[in-house]
């Protein structure tokens, strides 16, 4: 049996015998692949963010429930659908005014779940929430209107750093300090309020 030998010629990493440069499509491709991921971060909520050992702190100072201008407190009332508690928050946010940070305002069925109950979040810089909050007035609901009454016995607030860290799962509302990967809970509070929303 006749058998070729054939000198194998060595070569450096990353040499080939081709003298095109057949690799230019690839690396384009993954350089444009790299860019479209960390623009992708940054338009949703990767960054700004506090810069390293820069304190970040807020408080909530004040919530105040009303309907129809009268004040809520202990006694158990019924909304009428489309109309909503309204909810004034005060509030103290230490933080670079270009971070992003989000408030929370949730309707809850106990203290700690949602159950009939719903959540909405406001999503802005410092500044921007800020710019709102002398105080900030929301209006909250559960949103059904299929006639049947829902009954909710708890209004939450929390403040946290980034956009729409809290996954809306768990056996209680996020608390003080509490993180969802690189967010935290600047300032979290629950008050008892009965409320019907027919």
């Amino acid at each position: 049996m006749h058998q070729v030998v054939i000198p194998l010629e060595r070569r450096g990493f990353g040499q080939t015998m081709r003298k095109d440069a057949w690799w230019s499509k690839s690396l384009l491709v993954y350089i444009a692949a790299c860019g479209a991921l960390a623009l992708g971060d940054v338009a949703c909520g990767g960054g700004p963010s506090a810069p390293s050992g820069t304190s970040t702190s807020a408080t909530l100072d004040s919530v105040v429930t009303t309907f129809r201008g009268a004040l809520v407190e202990s006694t158990p009332i019924t909304i009428p659908s489309p109309e909503a508690l309204d909810v004034e928050i005060r509030l103290t946010l230490d933080v670079p005014a270009d971070s992003k940070a989000t408030v929370y305002l949730c309707v809850m069925e106990s203290a700690s779940a949602i159950g009939v109950g719903t959540c909405l979040g406001l999503s802005d810089t410092a500044k921007g929430i800020l710019a709102h909050a002398e105080p900030l007035r929301l209006g909250i609901s559960t949103l059904k209107t299929d006639g049947i009454a829902r009954t909710t016995n708890f209004v939450y607030v929390g403040l946290a750093e980034g956009a729409f860290p809290w996954p809306l799962t768990g056996s209680s509302p996020p608390r003080t300090g509490d993180r969802f990967g690189s967010n935290r809970v600047l300032a979290a509070t629950q008050i008892a309020r009965t409320v019907t929303f027919r």
